[in-house]
């Protein structure tokens, strides 16, 4: 790894980009994958050094995972060069692409990886930095006498169908070819993430999501495509459990640096920034994007690996979206790696101006329901604002809206009235203006 290192300290941070990627900072790879998504392409960073990371992994979608490959064998790399992932939320197009390599029997390294590389140096583990009352350090406070290390493995992490199965070598194929998860790294993601690691084995989540649509007021005809649109979602979901949860506050090894976690959770509930205190260099991923604002998505209560509630009160979006977003707006950044899009500097005026146009969103919100004769469900609102579309685009805009108005009744500023829901029981929910 020692070549990888002098090679991004001698690119820096203004290197161009290429077919191979760019250098975003000395060490720090950034390839940009095609994903199947409105959202376009997706950033994936390799962090070289002591510790090789790659910080996210793309889609599962053949194009993205070509586009992987080559990106990595132009700088001599593969995905036996890292010795840990990092998922930074769990969404298909960061995510998708671990139940292709950790969990796939059929993908071999022949197919998937044309280059060789040097094997990685020993993974240093997870090291949560704690105050002294035992709670996690926030950045640039000095570390106490009691800070120490707590390595919080996940039980059983190479059970079945898992690359922990295979010793290096073993023929996973019955073509000679060595399975890509024979050689696996550790993976390490959010603990509230959990219920995204199980392959889509969830009912509570079709529960939750069936309850949502009725509450919306959805009607039967289109209720039938948004919950197909989330089972759909939910199927392509990597049954690969973590080899280590994560928490707010943990310091981890990444390239040569420790890197804070910072849990920012509000596009989803698993979203976490990686902070490196030394430079102010943050890999913002989706919390921070520089040309689209993230939408603050609709999730059920996270989980934890147990199938335990890890907070006790449900979820609210754009709620915890805003308070993510002061968080990191009171630390000093010089640069913003993010998910999707070119680095950017100066990310505190543009949270300012994310701040406003949900500001913005609201008054056009309160308008809409006295458009609408004062009183409109979630769905009325949702397809008068955005308009109808495809199940995907409805899923979006039920979410969105849902969002702003959780937010708005925080602050008294709309108020929700019960009555049955249309057809088979449940309840709808009818906002007005405070």
């Amino acid at each position: 790894m020692t070549e990888h290192r002098r090679q991004g300290a001698a690119a820096g941070a203004a290197a161009g980009a290429g077919a191979g990627g760019e250098w975003v900072a000395p060490g720090i790879l950034r390839l940009s994958l095609p994903t199947p998504y409105p959202v376009g392409d997706v950033n994936v960073y390799a962090v070289l050094g002591r510790v090789p990371t790659l910080v996210d992994v793309g889609p599962g979608s053949p194009a993205a995972r070509e586009a992987l490959m080559r990106g990595l064998a132009a700088h001599g790399l593969e995905l036996r060069s890292f010795a840990q992932v990092v998922i930074t939320h769990t969404h298909l197009d960061h995510f998708g692409f671990l139940r292709h390599w950790f969990a796939a029997p059929a993908v071999t390294a022949a197919a998937l990886a044309p280059a060789a590389s040097p094997a990685p140096e020993p993974f240093r583990g997870a090291e949560p930095v704690r105050s002294p009352d035992g709670r996690p350090r926030q950045p640039g406070s000095a570390p106490g006498a009691a800070d120490g290390i707590l390595a919080r493995e996940a039980a059983g992490h190479a059970g079945a169908g898992c690359a922990g199965d295979l010793a290096a070598g073993d023929d996973a194929t019955g073509d000679g070819g060595r399975r890509l998860a024979a050689s696996r790294p550790r993976l390490l993601a959010h603990r509230w993430g959990a219920r995204h690691f199980r392959g889509g084995d969830d009912p509570d989540r079709v529960r939750f999501f069936r309850d949502f649509v009725a509450a919306a007021g959805v009607p039967a005809a289109e209720a039938g495509g948004v919950l197909q649109e989330m089972g759909l979602y939910q199927a392509a979901e990597p049954a690969v459990p973590a080899d280590a949860w994560l928490e707010d506050g943990d310091a981890i090894e990444m390239g040569d640096d420790r890197w804070l976690v910072l849990h920012t959770p509000g596009h989803a509930q698993s979203q976490i920034c990686l902070y490196r205190e030394r430079d102010g260099l943050l890999i913002s991923s989706d919390h921070l994007l520089p040309a689209i604002s993230s939408n603050a998505l609709l999730e059920p209560p996270p989980l934890d690996e147990h199938g335990r509630p890890v907070r006790p009160e449900p979820p609210r979006s754009l709620v915890d979206y805003r308070v993510s977003l002061q968080r990191v707006r009171a630390l000093p950044v010089s640069l913003c790696l993010p998910g999707h899009g070119e680095p950017f500097r100066d990310p505190h005026r543009l949270i300012d101006r994310r701040l406003a146009a949900m500001e913005d969103r609201a008054d056009r919100i309160r308008a809409a329901l006295a458009e609408l004769g004062g009183e409109a469900t979630l769905y009325r609102l949702a397809t008068y604002l955005f308009g109808n579309g495809d199940p995907a685009h409805l899923l979006l805009a039920l979410s969105e809206v849902n969002g702003h108005l959780e937010w708005m009744e925080s602050e008294g500023r709309v108020r929700r009235r019960l009555e049955p829901a249309a057809g088979d029981g449940g309840v709808a929910a009818l906002f007005a203006p405070a």
